[in-house]
C-alpha cells in the first residue's frame, strides 16, 4: 500500500514564520509603542497559522491600547515581511535531507498550504527548495475552503493518486492539523522553527489530532519511517522534480502503512 507525505509550508519548510513576527514586533513597537515579552506573544498565537496569529495581535492591540491600528497596516505589513524575506528567508534545518531520503525512499510528497500559489513558489525557490515540488504545490487557490477544512489537503492526496488515510501531514498550527485529520489522514505536529511555544503548542496540536509531535525535521524523518515501515536512511541520489514519485528505491518495494 503506497503511501505519500504532505507538508504545511510556512513554519514547516521555511523560516518565515519568525520573520513575520521579528517585522511584526518592530513595527508594533516602533510606531505604536506596543509590544509582547515573548511568552505573552507565543502563548497568544499558540495553535494558529500566520494570518490568524496576525489577527489575534491586531485585535488585542486595540483591546489593550483602546484604538485600531490603520486600516492598511495588515497590508503594509505584508509588503515589509516579504522584503524581509527576500534577505533572511532559509529553509530549516533538515528539511532538504528529508526531502532527499523521500526521494530514494520513492515516497510521494507535496505542499499544501493556506498560501497564494505565487509566494509560496518565489520563496521556495529562494530557499532552494522548489525543484523538489515544483509539480506538487496545492494552495489555497485550488479548492472552496481553506484550513482548518480538509480541502487543500484531500485535493493533495488526489493529485498524488494516494488514498488520504494512506498519508501523512506535518502542520505547525492547530487549524492545519485539523484539516489534517479531518481529511482522515496520519498528522504529524511540528515545532521546530523556534516561533512556537513548545509545551503549550505540544499539547495544542495534539488536541488538534496530531499524533505525533516532532521537535526537528530528523525526528520527522523517524516519525514518517515508523509509518511505512520504511528505512529512510541518507539518501542515494535521486531524480528530481518528481515528488519523489519516480525516484523507486528497493525500500519503496516494501512501503507499507501501519
Amino acid at each position: 500500500m503506497t503511501g505519500a507525505v504532505l507538508f504545511d509550508c510556512d513554519g514547516v519548510l521555511i523560516n518565515s514564520e519568525q520573520i513575520a513576527a521579528a517585522v511584526l514586533s518592530m513595527e508594533l513597537g516602533q510606531k505604536h509603542d506596543f509590544g509582547y515579552k515573548r511568552d505573552e506573544y507565543l502563548e497568544l498565537i499558540c495553535g494558529h497559522d500566520q494570518h490568524m496569529g496576525l489577527k489575534r495581535v491586531i485585535e488585542d492591540f486595540e483591546e489593550r491600547k483602546g484604538y485600531a491600528l490603520p486600516d492598511d497596516f495588515e497590508e503594509k505589513l505584508w509588503v515589509k515581511i516579504r522584503k524581509h524575506n527576500k534577505r533572511y528567508l532559509k529553509a530549516l534545518k533538515g528539511v532538504e535531507a528529508l526531502f532527499q531520503s523521500l526521494q530514494s525512499a520513492g515516497i510521494p510528497f507535496a505542499i499544501c498550504t493556506n498560501g497564494d500559489h505565487e509566494h509560496v513558489t518565489k520563496n521556495l525557490q529562494q530557499v532552494g527548495l522548489y525543484k523538489y515540488v515544483e509539480d506538487c504545490i496545492f494552495t489555497r487557490e485550488d479548492v472552496d475552503n481553506i484550513k482548518p477544512a480538509p480541502d487543500v489537503y484531500l485535493y493533495g492526496a488526489q493529485k498524488l493518486g494516494v488514498d488520504p488515510k494512506d498519508c501523512v501531514f506535518v502542520e505547525d498550527s492547530q487549524s492545519g492539523t485539523k484539516a489534517g485529520r479531518r481529511a482522515g489522514m496520519y498528522g504529524i505536529g511540528f515545532i521546530g522553527e523556534g516561533h512556537r511555544h513548545k509545551l503549550i503548542e505540544k499539547f495544542l496540536l495534539l488536541a488538534a489530532g496530531a499524533r505525533k509531535v516532532a521537535y526537528n525535521m530528523d525526528e520527522v524523518k523517524d516519525i514518517i519511517g515508523a509509518r511505512f515501515n520504511i528505512d529512510l536512511s541518507p539518501p542515494v541520489a535521486a531524480n528530481q522534480n518528481d515528488c519523489g514519485a519516480n525516484a523507486v528505491s528497493q525500500n519503496a518495494k516494501q512501503l507499507t502503512v501501519k
